[in-house]
């Protein structure tokens, strides 16, 4: 007791000192990019723990930067905000990134709004990013007079490259949406940076993941039916609990008309009835509908 008396004495006398220094300053700007990784990665943690919070903290922030970082009027992405929107446009990073993040957020939630913001996004990435000589994206946008050169990202370090983020985010696009456009992009992307993955594949490990999903046969898993079934909720929880991890997961309901139109492949899947059904397919074979979780599981195995 008198040993722990002494600390916590000489503790205040040394919180007394430091509160008399003029503190550090913070950094509390907000990044497009930092809060699509956080959306992510919350995300993934909902899907793997059904924890509600981590989708309420991933949903708060895809919201932001919707409404505080994209400037509708002039179809462009700021890249931070503090205390309001700052004025430099966002990096090729941060439309990749939040491209993934919006993914991420419509297989958690189903809401297709996700699904459309993750397409206007990547769309915008292509026309202002793309290097048409030599394939991948360039980090800044073209038309910038004050740089000197346009450079791409070709390593992932303690931040993902943005080709990187991108060749996984237009695999994933493509899958769902069944647009080759987008998938071609990708496998361009991909090959632009094969010296730098294929002689030091320590460098880019992201993208070696991106050129691993290219490779595998595509799996898209659709989910047909509304969302606020009482079935639904258990079949979302065994698909993001045994699905591979580089399927597709698409969601068919009553309101898709957007998505139906997008992806030509899935009028098939039109909802019919008030039953929940799960096609687990292979580059568009598909088998069974699964109409229980038992047959659901068998086939996800």
């Amino acid at each position: 007791e008198l040993v722990s008396g002494i600390i916590h004495k000489s503790l205040a006398k040394l919180k007394a000192v430091r509160n008399a220094r003029p503190r550090p300053h913070l950094d509390d700007k907000v990044l497009a990019s930092w809060n699509a990784y956080l959306i992510s990665g919350a995300c993934r943690v909902y899907q793997s723990s059904e924890e509600v919070s981590t989708l309420e903290l991933a949903l708060r922030a895809g919201e932001f930067i919707a409404s505080q970082l994209f400037d509708e009027s002039a179809n462009r992405l700021y890249r931070a905000f503090r205390m309001e929107r700052g004025n430099t446009p966002a990096f090729s990073e941060d439309y990749a990134s939040v491209v993934l993040a919006y993914l991420d957020l419509y297989e958690s939630t189903g809401n297709q709004r996700w699904l459309i913001l993750s397409e206007k996004f990547v769309n915008i990435l292509i026309d202002r990013f793309w290097d048409e000589k030599s394939h991948g994206f360039f980090a800044t946008e073209i038309g910038d007079e004050s740089l000197i050169a346009r450079l791409k990202d070709d390593y992932d370090g303690a931040e993902p490259s943005a080709n990187s983020l991108a060749a996984i985010a237009l695999l994933k696009l493509g899958a769902v949406l069944g647009d080759e456009r987008y998938d071609d992009y990708a496998r361009k992307t991909i090959e632009a940076f094969r010296y730098q993955w294929s002689r030091t594949p320590r460098a880019m490990p992201l993208m070696l993941v991106a050129l691993m999903r290219a490779q595998r046969p595509a799996q898209q898993i659709v989910i047909v039916g509304d969302r606020d079934l009482e079935s639904f909720r258990p079949f979302q929880s065994t698909i993001l609990a045994r699905r591979k991890r580089h399927s597709a997961l698409i969601y068919v309901s009553k309101d898709s008309q957007w998505l139906l139109s997008r992806n030509k492949r899935l009028s098939e899947f039109e909802p019919r009835g008030s039953k929940l059904k799960v096609y687990v397919c292979n580059n568009y074979t598909c088998q069974l509908p699964a109409t229980d979780l038992e047959m659901l599981e068998r086939q996800l195995s």
